[in-house]
């Protein structure tokens, strides 16, 4: 816990006052804490609301005259996210909502814990902030059909894909017995869709579960019990693969399909594999955390087009609204969610909605969409999230104060959206820990969030 602190910062131009509070920038970050230091052009004292706050003050025209008592240091870096508390408080905000049902039509899947939530995000930096049951492990499910969409893309080319599946929303049930006029299906991300992409995908599991892992950047297994549920259960599935048989388009027989099929559902995951695969498709197809190129951007371009007008099932339109971002959700209880070129979302709930979504994954993704300005259709939202046009570090300084202590002064510019300020935490964090004190002076045009 943090004692007093009394200061007094004297300035020696008066007149540059006015100058001084015009460019002045306050931003709070929570901690551990219960007290904060609070920099201004005119005082360094703590108070109690458990957050670090830095306000510009001019090097050359400030300096402290007196500082006592010395503040711990090991409390001041603990935790500077302000994604991570966020994050927490989101969860927290919902983890009691007991809204929704567990999935029914595979049997297994009704033995999971309906209290598990968790949410997690890792950038294209590869930071990684997550909250509640992350590691949880639970079956991917639908959300497979995105990466099996984009492994079949590499292996036939866009164009030939195209010619055995479309890309337009069905406003039919997931799993509908139906195809176009063409004989088509209507778009990958729905059963009969997937199933022809699966027939489409060449070799075996192996293949579809080398590429996953990659994408999660680490090793996957499949849960075999839910795999022989699935196909135990999995009469209509076995329709729709015979169904497409008999329009000509199926890539391969009914049972290799199915059995490529069933298994890529049965991959388990946790919430942060989630965000690493949402990760890798914001950062063009190059895992973030590996730093391994899983895919090609022209690929990444096609899949989250598919998962923007598809990929929610039939609340897609009603997600694009709220959210407006590409993301693919599955009856495991689990959401991937993208913001091409920031970062990935995963989140993992098992109850679901009335058209197979996680419940309470849908209400923690709008929430962070409109706490951070992320949809995609706002004016200027994804423009202050952009890493072309974020917060960066300019210049680092410093400034003697008391008995060889000095204050850190880092020079910030670009937009100071939450995500923005994130970065200038996270390289605070790692270049400048044993600094007890620190300075943001923000300068030029930069735009607040």
């Amino acid at each position: 816990m943090f004692t007093s602190l009394n200061s007094v910062l004297t300035t020696n131009d008066k007149s540059s006052n006015k100058t001084q509070e015009r460019n002045s920038f306050q931003k709070s970050v929570p901690l551990p804490s219960q007290d904060p230091i609070m920099i201004t052009p005119n005082q360094l004292r703590a108070s109690v609301d458990g957050r670090v706050n830095a306000q510009f003050f001019s090097k050359n025209k400030c300096r402290v005259e007196r500082l006592e008592p010395e503040v711990p240091l090991e409390p001041l870096m603990r935790d500077l996210s302000p994604l991570t508390t966020l994050l927490n408080q989101i969860c927290q905000k919902y983890k009691s909502d007991m809204g929704g049902h567990l999935a029914s039509y595979i049997p297994k899947l009704t033995e999971a814990n309906p209290e598990h939530c968790g949410i997690v995000i890792v950038t294209v930096a590869g930071q990684i902030h997550m909250a509640g049951d992350c590691f949880q492990e639970f079956t991917i499910q639908s959300i497979s059909k995105a990466l099996m969409y984009d492994l079949a893309i590499a292996h036939h080319g866009k164009a030939e894909v195209m010619k055995r599946c479309d890309v337009e929303p069905s406003g039919e049930a997931f799993n509908s017995l139906k195809l176009e006029k063409d004989m088509r299906p209507p778009n990958p991300m729905v059963n009969i869709g997937a199933i022809q992409i699966a027939s489409m995908v060449k070799g075996n599991i192996d293949r579809v579960l080398d590429h996953f892992s990659k994408y999660a950047g680490r090793p996957l297994m499949i849960d075999q019990e839910i795999y022989e549920c699935e196909s135990a259960t999995g009469n209509k599935n076995r329709a729709l693969a015979y169904l497409l048989k008999d329009a000509g388009i199926l890539g391969e027989e009914v049972e290799p399909a199915l059995e490529k099929y069933f298994k890529q559902c049965s991959i388990l995951v946790n919430a942060i594999d989630l965000a690493t695969i949402g990760a890798t498709l914001a950062n063009g197809g190059v895992n973030p955390i590996t730093k391994e190129i899983v895919t090609v951007s022209s690929n990444v371009t096609q899949t989250l087009s598919v998962m923007s007008t598809c990929g929610m099932y039939n609340y897609a339109g009603n997600w694009t609204c709220d959210v407006g971002l590409p993301a693919k959700s599955g009856v495991g209880g689990g959401i991937c969610c993208v913001v091409p070129g920031v970062l990935g979302i995963g989140t993992f709930s098992p109850l679901l909605d009335n058209v197979g979504n996680s419940h309470r994954g849908v209400e923690m993704c709008s929430e962070l969409s409109a706490r951070l300005s992320l949809n995609m259709f706002q004016p200027f939202g994804m423009m202050l999230a952009s890493p072309q046009t974020q917060a960066r570090i300019k210049d680092i300084s410093y400034m003697p104060i008391h008995k060889g202590k000095q204050v850190t002064i880092i020079t910030v510019e670009g937009n100071l959206s939450i995500i923005g300020i994130e970065r200038i935490v996270t390289a605070i964090k790692e270049n400048h820990p044993q600094d007890a004190y620190i300075v943001i002076e923000i300068i030029g045009d930069s735009k607040f969030d």
